[in-house]
């Protein structure tokens, strides 16, 4: 790519060891573009960090206040600046928050993700911050991937890029220490411990809707968490994987995995693990033509579709030869946008887009194998 003149830089002051560990890196990733302009938001979303970086700032108004919906607002201001990359340093949350303030805009600018967050398993992370030192701006290159989008009653909620978890607990830091913490909380930037437990009802339906039929797929109380992914090719020929493999196998888009517990959590042990009874899982395929519905009691939880196009182009140029190749992308199964489901249960929505949002990767640091076809 060429090299950007005007750039836009979003911090999440909150995200892993925090806002002096984040700034420093805001800091180092500003030099390694010396000359552009940079666009950020008022205090420690960005000017706080970079008003010493002896670079050219221009400031956007904004509420300072770090919270997930002021993240989604500097996105789609920065946006309006026509920057030609947008550098985000946060964890997987902060980046699926971006691509929400840049998912509905006609031009959106190419993401640049450092990895500061609990785990930092999105494809929209360039490199970690241990790694920017490797980060070479003559080698950038831009990837289109596919996501899921999140939606209650029509309204966006969130994008994931991973898995789709329902569930009442995410992955966060919590006093320097990886735990499970209130999903809920954490959409505020606040993170509480919190203890998995099941989502299920005794009036709980997971159901696959087609034209044809309607196949319940799990119900009731033991239904523990939710999960739909894609079925990348990754899973083929490991039959451990269950009907995932099948559905790779198949080049069947997706699948929906329902389990009775919960499958996000990292305050577990190998001694715990194998003290577990035996997982119970059910698992199904679906396409373009299917939906997956999950109610309680009549109320709609959740309705996941596929649009009718499979093929998520992606166009790489390689940095020696300048080869071009195009092919498809799925993004890697792991932990995904995590949509909360309150005590209340609120309905949400979720579908997979026909836009994605552009990242940039570093052709030397792949960190995420991707299927192709």
């Amino acid at each position: 790519m060429n090299r950007p003149e005007k750039i836009g830089f979003i911090l999440n002051p909150k995200a892993g060891k925090g806002f002096a560990h984040t700034a420093e890196i805001a800091r180092q990733a500003a030099r390694k573009f010396k000359g552009a302009k940079i666009f950020t938001g008022a205090g420690e979303l960005g000017a706080a960090a970079l008003l010493d970086s002896q670079a050219s700032i221009e400031i956007c108004a904004c509420d300072p206040t770090p919270c997930r919906q002021q993240t989604i607002t500097l996105a789609a201001a920065l946006a309006t600046r026509q920057v030609d990359l947008l550098i985000v340093i946060g964890g997987d949350g902060t980046l699926s928050d971006v691509a929400c303030g840049l998912v509905n805009l006609s031009q959106a600018p190419p993401v640049l993700g450092i990895g500061v967050g609990s785990t930092n398993v999105s494809p929209l992370i360039t490199c970690l911050a241990s790694e920017i030192d490797r980060l070479y701006t003559w080698q950038l290159e831009i990837t289109l991937l596919p996501a899921v989008l999140v939606k209650d009653q029509g309204a966006l909620l969130g994008i994931g890029f991973n898995d789709c978890v329902l569930g009442f607990s995410v992955v966060g830091t919590l006093d320097g220490q990886i735990r499970n913490v209130d999903a809920r909380a954490k959409i505020e930037c606040v993170n509480l411990p919190s203890e998995p437990k099941p989502i299920g009802t005794p009036q709980t339906r997971v159901q696959r809707i087609s034209a044809q039929q309607t196949v319940e797929i799990a119900s009731g109380e033991w239904v523990g968490c939710v999960v739909i992914g894609f079925a990348e090719a990754g899973f083929f020929g490991k039959a451990i994987t269950g009907g995932v493999c099948l559905a790779s196998f198949t080049h069947t888009p997706a699948g929906c995995l329902v389990a009775d517990t919960p499958l996000v959590q990292v305050e577990i042990n190998r001694d715990r693990l194998l003290a577990f009874p035996p997982l119970r899982s059910q698992y199904i395929s679906f396409d373009e033509n299917m939906s997956i519905r999950i109610a309680s009691n009549k109320i709609l939880l959740s309705k996941i579709t596929l649009p009718h196009k499979r093929c998520y182009p992606r166009a790489e140029f390689g940095s020696a030869e300048g080869a071009y190749d195009e092919s498809t992308q799925q993004a890697r199964a792991g932990r995904g946008h995590s949509a909360t489901l309150s005590e209340s249960q609120q309905s949400w929505q979720s579908t997979h887009p026909e836009r994605v949002c552009g990242q940039h990767r570093l052709p030397s640091q792949i960190r995420h194998p991707h299927s192709q076809t």
